[in-house]
């Protein structure tokens, strides 16, 4: 996009190393498994979070000047679709750090193992979490202020992990969905809830984007 180069490439690349670091490390240390959940209930929510704050901040400056060439909608459009992908590069080398070595399609003969592990239905929707999340964050910020979106993403990331990460709470019916932050996780839990995960993430980013575009309009107009 024409925004891509004011985003901040290079803090992003610094971040990545410590996360695919951490993730080896509990790899190593624990299991695949172990290091599969920290990127869904951890790595996710907060990456997320970063890439869509630090968006806005680097587009605040000049937001007024670019709403004079084009929309709101198209502005957000421009910054966030290259934010997007690398932040999507980002998670999933970070799953695929987790997860190397696992077994992710069994052909052992036991029944009980499932034809998919569930960690490939993790990988599937991180991609459309990590979307939904990167939105709210930006919007937050742009509408609330850094403060806002840094407290919501931390008290829901606490609800992801005390919710998605709990065996019990997880299958709770409709519990799962007053966790967003921590769908990703729910998706490798729960197999049969990954579209519906994908659904909603999908429907609750462009309801971030119409905010935004809402709001840009009325800065503008300001």
């Amino acid at each position: 996009g024409a925004l891509a180069p004011v985003l901040p490439w290079r803090t992003w690349a610094v971040l990545t190393l410590p996360l695919l670091g951490l993730i080896a490390l509990v790899r190593a240390t624990y299991s695949t498994s172990a290091a599969v959940s920290l990127v869904a209930l951890a790595g996710v929510p907060i990456t997320a979070a970063v890439v869509g704050v630090t968006t806005w901040t680097s587009l605040r400056g000049a937001w007024r000047g670019l709403l004079t060439r084009t929309t709101p909608t198209r502005a957000t459009c421009a910054a966030l679709l290259p934010a997007w992908g690398f932040l999507t590069a980002v998670l999933l080398a970070a799953w695929g750090t987790g997860a190397a070595g696992a077994e992710l399609f069994p052909t052992g003969s036991d029944p009980n193992l499932p034809a998919v592990a569930g960690e490939v239905y993790i990988a599937a929707t991180i991609p459309f979490v990590a979307l939904m999340l990167m939105a709210a964050a930006y919007v937050l910020a742009q509408t609330a202020g850094l403060a806002a979106s840094i407290a919501v993403t931390a008290i829901g990331l606490l609800a992801g992990l005390v919710i998605a990460g709990n065996e019990i709470l997880v299958s709770a019916p409709g519990l799962w969905l007053s966790a967003p932050w921590g769908w990703a996780s729910v998706a490798g839990s729960y197999p049969g809830r990954w579209l519906a995960v994908v659904g909603l993430s999908l429907l609750l980013a462009l309801a971030a984007l119409a905010v935004s575009a809402a709001s840009g309009r009325r800065g503008a107009m300001r």
